[in-house]
């Protein structure tokens, strides 16, 4: 278990999260990866657009910190 992490939140997590579908696609000729999410079931679609901006956001963070990598996060479709 990780440190400071609510078992019962966890749980939570992956009851909704095992209705979510994660493609990553990594295309070395154009040098770009893409992560598509999906859902049928809208309690979990819901919660996609957070879920994706959370990943960037981490992803952003680790190139700056170890690679010292500088750009951006566009958002496109946001509601």
């Amino acid at each position: 278990m990780m440190p400071g992490v609510d078992p019962r939140q966890l749980a939570e997590a992956h009851r909704i999260g095992r209705n979510i579908k994660a493609v990553i696609t990594i295309d070395y000729t154009e040098q770009k990866s893409t992560l598509e999410m999906s859902s049928d079931i809208p309690e979990a679609a819901a919660l996609i657009p957070n879920m994706l901006s959370q990943f960037a956001e981490g992803l952003a963070t680790q190139l700056q910190a170890f690679f010292a990598i500088r750009g951006e996060i566009i958002e496109k479709g946001k509601k």
